[in-house]
């Protein structure tokens, strides 16, 4: 709460300080040692003496009339006020729709690029996926026929080693024979001649 100021100290110094300085400034005490008048006091008086003149019932309704209108005036602000915060929370409501819309746009907007990254991102990875079954498929034929000429060529070679060892045993029975038949024939030579 600030305090009511002192006539004393709201008015100016003399280039004397509070001395007397010689002048005859109302600010300035005068040369008998006594303060001039307070500044505003001779503002107030006229009206004061303008007061006294009247009656206290004319004062009493001069009042009542003033209350009056300033209860009216006072009215008449809380229409305004009311009329200006109404307009206000207009103003507010059409701000935070606009800014909604903004926000929507602007995540909307933001995310676009992010989306179309991500789009062809996952297309990207479809295509390597799609190329990675075709190799997988790939490689599965490519294993079953292995498996098929794997097979063929066991059964070549069991059957290539069979044939080899019945040709064995063939040439094992003939070379026998054969050295048989040697003896056989060596065998009448070497007898004596009787």
């Amino acid at each position: 709460m600030r305090r009511p100021s002192r006539w004393w100290t709201s008015r100016p110094r003399c280039t004397g300080g509070w001395r007397r300085c010689g002048r005859r400034a109302p600010c300035c005490p005068s040369r008998s040692g006594r303060a001039g008048p307070r500044p505003g006091y001779q503002e107030d008086a006229p009206d004061v003496k303008d007061m006294s003149k009247y009656k206290p019932h004319i004062l009493l309704s001069q009042e009542n009339t003033q209350i009056r209108d300033l209860q009216q005036e006072n009215r008449e602000l809380w229409v305004s006020l009311e009329e200006h915060q109404d307009a206000l929370e207009l103003i507010m409501s059409k701000y935070r729709k606009q800014m909604l819309q903004l926000m929507v746009a602007k995540k909307a907007v933001d995310t676009e690029p992010v989306l179309k990254a991500h789009q062809s991102h996952s297309a990207e990875i479809e295509s390597q996926i799609d190329r990675i079954c075709e190799m997988g498929e790939v490689m599965r034929k490519a294993v079953q026929v292995d498996d098929n000429q794997f097979c063929k060529i066991q059964e070549k070679l069991a059957q290539l080693e069979l044939e080899n060892k019945e040709l064995r045993e063939l040439l094992s029975i003939s070379s026998e024979s054969l050295q048989v038949e040697k003896e056989n024939s060596v065998d009448p030579a070497s007898q004596p001649i009787k």
